[in-house]
């Protein structure tokens, strides 16, 4: 193998890969990029088993051939290099080393047997369902609803993305809270219903960042992985093999018996969670929230063993006086994915409702 590539392009496609390698232990595959060059392109793949990714540079092979090398190594010497640098790369003679040329630098990585790597899975034909989602608009409605997912449970540790008629609708919970964000479609689409693992949305995210992001991505499920593809990247990752059912059941619960208390903007209430909790060892404290339809205002506090703050925000009553609280984190999670105006509701959890984004959390008592 000997190509030559641009240290830009070449450093993005290892960032990319670095997401689904494992860095614990010492050198094996999980921790590795599986380097294949061909004619005017360098293929790049890493996996974890859990996660995968291969995606395509520009690359001007003068001699086709496989390299498996250690990705944060390599991910690392790139970095190092100068900006506008090209990369030089060739495997020795009798493949157990990889030269890296730049300049005047000289780096040698030691490799492994890339008939031993792992193979790409494919998806079952079968049993597989295909979606093409605007890249943009899965890139918010994830980033509005994964403060919600539950990294202690594989069967909550994800978002659920279901596309029906004219929307396409993402939804994360835990046993604290419960986050639905919405976007309107073009067109009028049949009910199909996708689950994304959470670091298969962080790598989606790099996936979609930067001036040269697709505008259309692919997802792909079968029984037990999600795909997502673009015209030069294929990312899989597992899903957990016993699949939460009741979403739709315990989202209905979490309304029940909803009380109107008032509509605000999203930001002044922020503000004033972040203004009570700027004490010290306030950042997780119990926010009470006070509703005084009277002189049309919404009491924020918080009161800690040596230490109390206040701060009253503007409203339009929409009901009678009420009371409630919940964990500082969780309210600014939530009000965070919140745009203008939101219509606040309480029963045993606070309810937050925003152009295209309903939030919910559970309530604490003091």
């Amino acid at each position: 193998m000997k190509l030559l590539c641009t240290r830009e392009t070449l450093l993005q496609a290892l960032e990319r890969c670095a997401a689904a390698t494992d860095n614990t232990g010492t050198f094996t595959y999980s921790q590795s990029v599986k380097l294949t060059a061909t004619g005017d392109q360098l293929q790049l793949t890493a996996t974890n088993t859990m996660l995968l990714v291969d995606t395509a540079i520009v690359a001007k092979s003068e001699k086709p051939g496989v390299a498996v090398v250690p990705c944060a190594n390599l991910m690392a010497l790139v970095r190092a290099l100068p900006g506008s640098a090209g990369v030089q790369m060739a495997l020795s003679p009798d493949g157990t080393k990889l030269l890296v040329k730049s300049s005047n630098r000289k780096y040698t990585l030691a490799t492994r047997d890339p008939a031993e790597y792992p193979a790409v899975p494919e998806p079952e034909p079968d049993k597989a369902s295909s979606v093409s989602v605007n890249a943009a608009q899965l890139k918010r409605l994830v980033g509005r609803v994964k403060h919600a997912v539950d990294p202690g449970r594989l069967m909550l540790d994800l978002v659920r993305l279901v596309m029906e008629g004219s929307s396409l609708t993402a939804m994360a919970m835990n046993g604290h809270r419960f986050a639905v964000a919405t976007e309107p479609l073009a067109g009028d689409f049949k009910r199909s219903e996708l689950l994304l693992p959470t670091k298969f949305v962080n790598s989606i995210a790099m996936l979609l960042d930067g001036g040269d992001a697709p505008e259309n991505i692919t997802l792909i499920q079968d029984d037990r992985r999600i795909y997502v593809e673009t015209e030069d990247t294929l990312m899989m990752a597992s899903l957990p093999v016993e699949k939460f059912t009741a979403w739709d059941e315990y989202h209905t619960a979490a309304l029940a018996d909803l009380v109107p208390v008032c509509k605000l903007s999203a930001a002044a209430l922020m503000g004033a969670v972040r203004a009570v909790t700027a004490l010290r060892g306030a950042s997780d404290a119990l926010v009470t929230i006070a509703m005084n339809a009277e002189d049309k205002s919404l009491s924020v506090a918080v009161k800690t063993d040596d230490s109390e703050a206040q701060d009253k925000v503007a409203v339009e009553p929409l009901g009678d006086a009420r009371v409630g609280g919940a964990q500082a984190n969780y309210l600014l999670d939530a009000l965070r994915s919140c745009e203008g105006d939101v219509t606040l509701s309480m029963n045993a959890a606070l309810h937050f409702v925003a152009e295209g984004f309903e939030g919910i959390v559970m309530q604490r008592s003091q």
